[in-house]
């Protein structure tokens, strides 16, 4: 039975577990997210299914398809009824646990959506770290903004003596008080288990779509001050915090990200949207 959904509720844990591996898994998650917005529980696929699969998705190829609908049923995330020749949907519950990621935090994704699918997926994973900042912050938000960035240039191996509390730009407190909170790429690449290249280029993929807001920053250094030791110390070629521009001795603060995506908490069976 054909029906038109206008958004589905999808977990976070499962868009992280997409993309981890996004180039083998992609294809056929976009494929699971039409079937669950323009078929019923239970289907039939014909060969006018096909050809219009093939169309929504802009394959070149019908055989794409088949392989993804074989591959939904071999990963399990979909069932197939021989006797009356059905395919059977299955629930995000049973998603979560066939990839064994937890159900916490979801986010709803609209039917527009699922033409940028990897830069949603990008964007509910990278906003919600964002979002943990915000929704975590103590009694003095701008002191924990101050140690989150702090901890992002830890990340990139930086001395732990450089004064960042004098090198903060008013425009990143600025930025702070509009929800904007710091995400170190490499944190984006722990959590989703990809390199750190990887990581910046879903962040930008994430922005171009305003799933997320993006700002990087930067601070030029002072050449009177004891900043440029540090920067003949630590900014060798590998440095990624400390580099020369324009003659001149930079740092970059770890980027500031505002989730353009709301979430909702599961939280005994039912949802609260924050």
């Amino acid at each position: 039975m054909k029906r038109e959904l206008n958004k589905l509720v999808v977990p976070v844990g499962i868009l992280q577990y997409m993309l981890s591996d996004y180039r083998t898994r992609g294809p056929v998650f976009e494929l699971y997210l039409n079937l669950k917005f323009y078929y019923g529980p239970f289907f039939k696929i014909e060969a006018k299914d096909i050809r219009f699969l093939q169309r929504t998705l802009g394959y070149k190829s019908k055989r794409s398809i088949t392989n993804n609908l074989n591959n939904l049923l071999e990963i399990n995330w979909l069932g197939f009824d021989s006797n009356r020749e059905l395919y059977a949907q299955r629930g995000v519950d049973y998603l979560c646990s066939v990839a064994r990621v937890e159900y916490r935090v979801s986010v709803e994704l609209w039917h527009q959506d699922l033409k940028t699918v990897k830069a949603f997926c990008a964007g509910a994973c990278i906003g919600l770290l964002s979002y943990k900042n915000f929704t975590n912050r103590k009694n003095n938000p701008q002191e924990r903004f101050i140690k989150l960035m702090r901890e992002g240039l830890k990340l990139r191996s930086l001395s732990q003596n450089l004064p960042l509390d004098e090198l903060i730009p008013s425009k990143a407190l600025k930025l702070n008080r509009e929800k904007y909170w710091p995400v170190a790429s490499k944190s984006v690449a722990s959590c989703l288990g990809i390199s750190i290249s990887n990581a910046r280029s879903l962040k930008q993929l994430a922005a171009e779509y305003s799933y997320i807001f993006l700002e990087s920053l930067e601070v030029v250094l002072d050449e009177e001050s004891n900043q440029i030791a540090l920067h003949q110390k630590y900014g060798s070629p590998n440095s990624e915090a400390l580099r020369a521009k324009s003659g001149k001795v930079c740092i970059d603060l770890p980027d500031l990200v505002k989730a353009g995506i709301r979430y909702r908490s599961r939280k005994h069976g039912n949802f609260k949207t924050h």
